[in-house]
């Protein structure tokens, strides 16, 4: 079935061409930056030496785009992108033309090395944002964003973001997808230094080009050289809070010819020791309170390699190579935990156990790709490959120390040793063909993906499960899209259709385990302006996430004195429909968004003899808010970015056949205020998020103000950052709260999040430029 969809989706472009205008002449290209990187929406105007033929279009993705002429003759070319000098050409069209790839010279990086511009001040801010149809573009290299010392803390400053540190969710949604230089990647964007990154694109709601499981895209461009020649960017953090932290790396570029390439490293190492965590849970229908007390330490270290180049052949065809490689280590991390049960009749310890839990893991990640891209006069044709391969393994030595009344100390010491690995074969082919005002694209996709998973425990006991747990799985995944395009005087549109058809096999401990699964997913993306600083959008978009095997196993075991995981083989995969709507006026900007899960996929806790268990389950979710964003520039010297979010999470479900029902409203206020004088600035930052509830726990976290202080040096070669973190000592603390089956359950985290952050980025010697900047010097600083 999906090869006849494959060969419908031919026919209809077959179609489409057939009934474009015979008298009229197609002009077809592809924008890009030096780089060869396609720029997305960048508008194409033609003009006749009269006026009176005109036509525009917008470059989709990967920068192509496609129009019709309604006659030949002499026309006017103008190009024009933010953050790029506007484009003028003249071309001569007498039939169908594909113009090949049309470079932009960067605006800044044009200015910063004309010779007409060594006395031109420019005193104005960048912006941060910038706002279009489908997606987010953060300017972190230009802007105060670009200073901060970590990625996450670049990402607490991205109001669509939500970071706690490990889980990532935009706009209320769990799924995120990780992009490199707009490929698919797996890492974690956290290993990403904030010092290589240029731009990040946020998609808050895919089309049906991308994956069934990614509910949202967070596309990481990272920092590349224009010039010709060997370009270099040298940076190096070091960082002392709850521990202390340090981290280098570097950007090179090397441009020569039809050759771009560039190579981003970084590395981080830290300890951190001192946080500690205290929990109690009260257990009134049976008459006890249990309290616990967790001391923690940790070091690790990873190292982040990504690579990429760009072949141009000709103005045609150009081949894309890029390898990701990202081990991470932790060779100690240490738990110390003390628990107590008290009795509520004596008011006495009933009961106690300390325990002792060293872990080493590690985690391995790389990923390698290879895509070439075909413009002809009919399609663009692009065939890709790609390799995805992780594997980790933890090892685990716990010493349990327990003692009842009248009773002596019976020691217990528990030792695991888990590997697990997966590897991904995925192979794509990519078409699409535009029309005077739209485009076409469709696409296939597979994924091969054979997983293995080994859990070994030294002995067996009352903390342990019976027997050892070994699984292997292969999944089979069969993709097929179509995307239609366009506008249509002052509307944007785009619908589209993505089919996935799945097939999962597998064995736990010698038992097989198989499902098939189908879904056609629609996804549809509307803009319409209002005027020409009012925009309006509006895009809806239904999701689906298979259920991973390694949480099918039905496998129990604990993870501490009184704690434990349980899988669950009666799975359901996870449905999301999403509904957005984005208002633009100038630079202000609400987004309204609404998500609606069925068939969640978490952990719910439930009690069984004394033990909290964390069972993989499905519940339902809703969530739905408001973003408000206002940047303001005060003076030149003085700027604001603000924003406010609103928003509102339901979960309901089944624990143990009792139904719950947790619900409430919350709210974030993010306020950075940037003051600029001479060539040093000065951020100030506070975030702040109210209670809310994430599953069936209620957080609460306290206010942070944090400051941040550059200076360039050394002709702007040299970089200065200081960075000190929760200057009022406000927000150390973290709570978690649930009540669920009469257990009133809170915890507290406790670590000193007071710190400095020092760092240097040093910018050596540039190659020769090969941009031709304009003539005018007063031109470019209007523009800027």
């Amino acid at each position: 079935m999906q090869y006849l969809y494959l060969v419908k989706l031919v026919i209809i472009s077959t179609v489409l061409m057939i009934i474009t205008p015979a008298n009229s002449q197609t002009v077809s290209g592809i924008i890009q930056d030096k780089n060869g990187v396609g720029i997305t929406n960048a508008l194409v105007h033609f003009s006749s030496a009269n006026s009176e033929n005109k036509s525009s279009s917008n470059s989709k993705d990967s920068g192509k785009f496609r129009l019709v002429l309604k006659s030949s003759g002499r026309y006017s070319l103008t190009i024009e992108s933010i953050g790029f000098i506007t484009y003028h050409d003249t071309v001569i069209v007498t039939s169908d033309i594909n113009l090949g790839a049309i470079t932009l010279a960067s605006l800044e990086d044009t200015a910063l090395k004309s010779k007409t511009l060594q006395e031109v001040n420019i005193s104005g801010q960048r912006e941060v944002a910038q706002h279009l149809s489908d997606r987010e573009v953060i300017d972190v290299e230009n802007t105060y964003l670009g200073k901060l010392p970590a990625t996450s803390d670049l990402l607490n400053q991205i109001p669509e973001i939500t970071f706690d540190g490990s889980a990532i969710s935009v706009l209320g949604k769990n799924n995120v997808g990780i992009y490199i230089n707009g490929h698919q990647s797996e890492v974690s964007i956290n290993s990403i230094p904030v010092q290589n990154i240029s731009k990040i694109e946020i998609i808050t709601n895919p089309s049906s080009k991308y994956d069934a499981r990614m509910e949202a895209i967070i596309n990481v461009i990272l920092k590349k050289g224009i010039d010709d020649g060997l370009q270099n960017e040298f940076f190096a953090t070091y960082e002392k809070r709850y521990g202390h932290a340090y981290s280098f790396g570097s950007s090179l570029s090397y441009n020569k010819g039809n050759i771009n390439s560039s190579l981003n490293i970084g590395y981080d190492a830290r300890a951190s020791k001192k946080i500690n965590s205290n929990s109690s849970a009260i257990f009134n229908k049976r008459g006890y309170t249990f309290t616990s007390d967790t001391y923690e330490t940790s070091n690790g270290h990873s190292l982040n390699i990504n690579l990429e180049t760009i072949l141009l052949i000709n103005k045609s065809n150009k081949i894309m190579i890029n390898a990701n490689w990202l081990p991470s280590y932790t060779p100690q991390q240490n738990f110390n935990e003390s628990d107590n049960f008290t009795n509520h009749v004596t008011v006495e310890i009933d009961s106690s156990i300390t325990s002792n839990v060293l872990w080493s893991y590690y985690t391995r990640f790389a990923n390698a790709g290879i895509s070439l891209s075909n413009t002809n006069k009919i399609f663009t044709i692009e065939p890709r490959f790609d390799v995805f391969w992780q594997d980790d393994g933890t090892k685990t030595d716990n010493s349990f120390l327990s003692y009842n009344l009248n009773s002596s100390r019976a020691p217990i010491i528990i030792k695991t040793n888990q590997y697990r690995q997966n590897t991904a074969y995925i192979p794509s082919l990519n078409f699409s063909h535009p029309f005077s005002n739209s485009q076409l694209e469709f696409g296939a996709k597979y994924y091969y993906i054979p997983s293995k998973f080994f859990l070994d425990f030294s002995s067996l006991n009352f903390y342990t499960p019976d027997q050892n747990n070994l699984f292997s799985s292969t999944e089979n995944i069969f993709a097929q899209y179509i995307k239609y395009d366009g506008h249509w005087n002052k509307i944007n549109y785009e619908f589209g259709l993505r089919n996935e058809y799945s097939t999962q096999s597998g064995f736990f401990n010698g038992t097989p385990n198989n499902y098939n699964l189908s879904k056609i997913l629609p996804s549809i993306n509307l803009s319409y302006s209002i005027t020409e600083n009012n925009k309006l959008s509006l895009s809806y978009s239904e999701k689906l996430s298979r259920v991973p095997f390694s949480l099918q196993s039905p496998l129990f075991y604990y993870n501490g004195p009184y704690t434990a995981f349980e899988g669950n083989p009666l799975l359901r995969p996870q449905t999301l429909h999403s509904v957005q709507m984005k208002y633009l006026y100038k630079s202000c900007y609400a987004t309204l968004y609404y998500n609606n899960y069925s068939n969640f996929l978490s952990t719910l806790p439930y009690i069984n003899n004394n033990t909290t268990i964390l069972k993989f389950s499905n519940y339902n979710r809703i969530n739905y808010g408001i973003i408000f964003g206002t940047p303001i520039t005060f003076m030149p010297w003085w700027s604001s970015q603000n924003t406010l979010k609103i928003y509102y999470q339901s979960n309901n479900g089944t624990i143990n056949s009792t139904k719950f029902h947790f619900g409430s409203w919350t709210s974030n206020v993010i306020i950075n205020e940037t003051f600029k004088v001479l060539k040093a600035k000065l951020t100030l930052l506070f975030n702040y998020t109210l209670p809310y509830f994430s599953g069936v726990n209620k957080i609460k976290t306290n206010p942070s103000f944090d400051i941040n202080f550059t200076q360039p040096i050394a002709h702007n070669r040299v970089q200065l950052s200081l960075y000190i973190r929760d200057i009022f000592h406000t927000y150390s603390y973290s709570y978690i709260y649930r009540n669920v089956e009469g257990v009133l359950y809170n915890s507290s985290l406790l670590k000193d999040t007071r710190g400095i952050t020092f760092s240097i980025k040093y910018n050596f010697e540039r190659g020769r430029s090969t941009l031709k900047g304009p003539e005018n010097k007063d031109d470019i600083q209007l523009r800027l």
